[in-house]
């Protein structure tokens, strides 16, 4: 394909070697259309005004008694004035009856059938071979001719004018020239444009526009793998067509990678959380293992990160290894994995696994290391599949069993639990002043300096620090939600009373603008 391409300007020499190609056959055309046009009404034309103009110098001489040596003489001059010219003329009979028979000429019209027809009064024109001009004018008396030419009447022929003249020698008026220049100047301007046209029009502009959709289809169906393929000979819209696909080859590369970072977890190289949250939604009714590893937290603060490492993969593997008839294996987070599947993961299996895991002796260089493991299971679930398994798995850990299988029970009581714990950690913190502001900055887009804060409400314990989004809600059904914007109302004016540069703000909800105290 790349051989049989071409660049812009070979394409723009082809267009004006084409062009001037054509020029020159337009210019032919015209050349012999003219030269035929010539030979033919312009020529006869031309013919007929010489062959006047001689004869009305005859007749002037002839009415001055000029004989026909003397008429002879003048004809001879004419022939010198234009070159080529050569002029005869011939006497009827009655003329011959006045003015005598000259043999010559007799003999000339007895052999020419030409001269015959002019001499019944048909004027004749002839291209002959060799090209020139032969024009046969038929001499008629007028009414001044009958004085001499008694034996004739007004109307008869009394003789022929016979010329000839090559064809260079036909006068075309410069009007004519000016009129056939003007039309085949206006052809040509057509026809150049006609061909520029065809031609631009079929090398760039459709390539172009056929790119141009293909480029359209490519992005309305969002797909990589679709590529833009337009017939073209130009280079330079074939490079371009070849870049474009070399740069969806790229995008695409970089979006499996993306996809793949995204999806799959950089240590184990087996799906992560994100992509089992994808999966998830594949399915009305699932069922999810979670598989979580018993003090791993221990064992890579005592060994070291590469042995926690190559715990990890080897664990992977094994999951993956026990779990192929059963399910897909994923990694949640540092010590927990996934086993998703769209059918039953029963006891047994769960068993099983535990066991297997248990048993298995990893061995990093001269480092023997056991392990064991905890299994949180939510069967059949239709919906918060992961959120169940995980607090299945947390359960079990907490009760100090290997494994635990979801029910709905587990879910009112962590609820019961949490509500509880929270609304105490609540209540010891306002009583204690544990409620902090923080101070999130604001930065002016045309200053581009933080001039502004906004305060955010933290329960700060020693060991974390709790949001808004775990204890809000509890605070409202506890009735201590009233304190809280109580509190941060005040610790706020406080720390920006001696910062007057500074400007804050601060979130109320429609409970604090209802509420009398608070407004």
């Amino acid at each position: 394909m790349k051989n049989n391409l071409i660049t812009n300007k070979v394409l723009i020499f082809r267009i004006l070697i084409v062009v001037l190609f054509f020029s020159i056959i337009t210019l032919l055309i015209a050349t012999i259309y003219i030269k035929r046009t010539a030979l033919t009404t312009l020529a006869e034309d031309d013919a007929k005004k010489t062959s006047e103009l001689i004869f009305e110098t005859m007749y002037t001489r002839m009415q001055e008694g000029w004989a026909k040596e003397d008429l002879v003489k003048i004809l001879n001059r004419m022939e010198h004035i234009r070159h080529g010219l050569e002029v005869h003329s011939y006497r009827n009979k009655n003329v011959e009856k006045i003015m005598g028979v000259i043999k010559e000429d007799k003999q000339k019209v007895k052999n020419d059938p030409l001269i015959q027809k002019a001499m019944e009064g048909k004027k004749q024109f002839v291209v002959q071979e060799d090209g020139s001009i032969r024009y046969l004018y038929p001499m008629k008396t007028s009414s001044e001719c009958i004085t001499c030419h008694y034996n004739s009447k007004v109307g008869d022929v009394n003789g022929v004018l016979d010329i000839k003249y090559p064809p260079n020698e036909i006068k075309i008026s410069l009007d004519m020239v000016i009129y056939y220049f003007l039309i085949f100047f206006m052809l040509f301007i057509i026809l150049y444009f006609y061909i520029f046209y065809k031609i631009i029009n079929k090398k760039i502009i459709e390539p172009v526009v056929n790119f141009t959709e293909e480029i359209k289809k490519v992005t309305k169906d969002k797909s990589f793998t679709k590529r833009a393929h337009i017939k073209t000979k130009t280079a330079e819209i074939y490079s371009l067509q070849s870049r474009f696909n070399r740069l969806l080859d790229t995008i695409t590369y970089y979006y499996n990678q993306l996809l793949n970072n995204l999806y799959t977890d950089s240590l184990t190289k087996i799906p992560n959380l994100t992509k089992l949250q994808e999966d998830i939604k594949l399915y009305k009714t699932q069922s999810l293992a979670v598989v979580s590893l018993d003090s791993f937290k221990t064992i890579n603060s005592f060994y070291g990160v590469k042995v926690g490492d190559f715990i990890m993969n080897e664990v992977a593997k094994l999951l993956v290894k026990t779990s192929k008839d059963v399910g897909k294996v994923y990694r949640l987070h540092s010590d927990e994995f996934a086993i998703f599947s769209y059918e039953t993961i029963n006891i047994d299996f769960c068993e099983h696994l535990i066991k297997t895991i248990s048993s298995k002796l990893f061995k990093y260089e001269d480092i023997d290391i056991n392990i064991q493991a905890t299994i949180g299971v939510a069967k059949d679930s239709k919906s918060r599949t992961l959120e169940k398994a995980i607090l299945a798995v947390r359960t079990a850990k907490k009760e100090k069993r290997n494994i635990e299988i979801y029910n709905e029970e587990l879910t009112l009581k962590e609820e019961y639990k949490n509500h509880i714990k929270l609304t105490s950690l609540l209540k010891h913190a306002l009583q204690n002043d544990e409620l902090t502001p923080f101070y999130q900055g604001l930065e002016n887009t045309k200053t581009k300096k933080i001039d502004k804060y906004e305060a955010l409400a933290r329960v700060v314990k020693k060991d974390e620090i709790i949001t808004p989004d775990r204890f809000l809600e509890i605070s409202k059904s506890s009735k201590q939600y009233p304190k809280i914007t109580e509190a941060m109302i005040r610790k706020s004016f406080e720390y920006f009373k001696n910062k007057k540069e500074l400007s804050f703000s601060i979130n109320l909800s429609m409970d604090d603008i209802k509420n009398e105290k608070t407004t």
